[in-house]
């Protein structure tokens, strides 16, 4: 199994779109394919990869739960990320 722990790469900034800050994380893991970054934040989602590894675990609930609580704060939860290059997930508030 192959991990890489997560780190917050940045301090916060104010981004030009949103009056705020933003927090990002970002790791150097396997990435997430295109077609499954939309889906990410859906509630037992889990990309046909996550099942099928052998270490897999996990409920496919933790990035649900972010959306919702930054969704009920009025933030923004996003995700940038290309296979084998690693996420970076931004919190705009």
């Amino acid at each position: 199994m192959n991990t890489k722990a997560a780190i917050i790469s940045q301090p916060l900034t104010r981004p030009r779109r949103l009056d705020g800050q933003t927090l990002s994380v970002v790791d150097q893991g396997i990435g997430i394919a295109k077609q499954d970054q939309a889906k990410i934040f859906d509630r037992f989602y889990r990309s046909d990869e996550a099942r099928t590894r052998g270490h897999s675990s996990g409920y496919g609930l933790g990035l649900a739960i972010a959306k919702v609580v930054a969704d009920k704060n009025g933030y923004q939860l996003s995700v940038k990320s290309e296979p084998d290059q690693g996420s970076t997930f931004s919190l705009y508030f």
